[in-house]
């Protein structure tokens, strides 16, 4: 019986777990979609999601922007709190 009660809560914790990262992971995305559409011929390439020295999230979002005037694109990194 206590084994039950053992997995049914560590279930719950991992439940709990799941569901933060999801809605920081959220939060990543609407960030990085917001990003690329402000600026001018831009490509979403990654978005990663990290924890910074304060505990919160941080959102590493890379894109290339094409300069369109021949000269090779570039990838541009910027950090975003969420």
């Amino acid at each position: 019986m206590l084994s039950r009660l053992l997995r049914l809560f560590s279930l719950a914790i991992f439940a709990v777990s799941l569901s933060s990262v999801s809605a920081h992971a959220d939060k990543c995305s609407a960030a990085a979609r917001q990003l690329v559409a402000s600026e001018a011929n831009a490509t979403l390439l990654s978005v990663q999601m990290q924890t910074g020295n304060n505990g919160k999230t941080v959102c590493i979002i890379r894109m290339k922007i094409d300069s369109g005037d021949g000269n090779p694109p570039r990838v541009v990194e910027r950090r975003v709190n969420s």
